[in-house]
């Protein structure tokens, strides 16, 4: 399962400063917990920032937490710290 804890984002793209989206999540199977996760990414927007509006900033955030959560199904551990905590 994985949870959206906390998003902050505010509207006017790079210009209204850095976005992050924080999840956390865990890996079960049969009843059994495998592992769990708590991770944080943010950006302000990368390579031509200014250009982008929120959304995409944001879209950024979650695209690389799915990349960070991947690594992590590999090889789950017990609290483990993903991405920028």
């Amino acid at each position: 399962t994985i949870e959206i804890e906390e998003v902050q984002g505010a509207g006017g793209g790079a210009w209204s400063g850095a976005k992050s989206v924080v999840i956390k999540g865990e890996l079960s199977k049969k009843g059994k917990m495998l592992g769990d996760f708590k991770a944080r990414r943010y950006s302000g927007g990368g390579m031509f920032g200014g250009y982008k509006g929120t959304c995409a900033i944001l879209g950024r955030c979650v695209k690389t937490l799915g990349r960070d959560v991947s690594e992590w199904l590999a090889h789950p551990t017990p609290q483990a710290v993903l991405g920028d905590l």
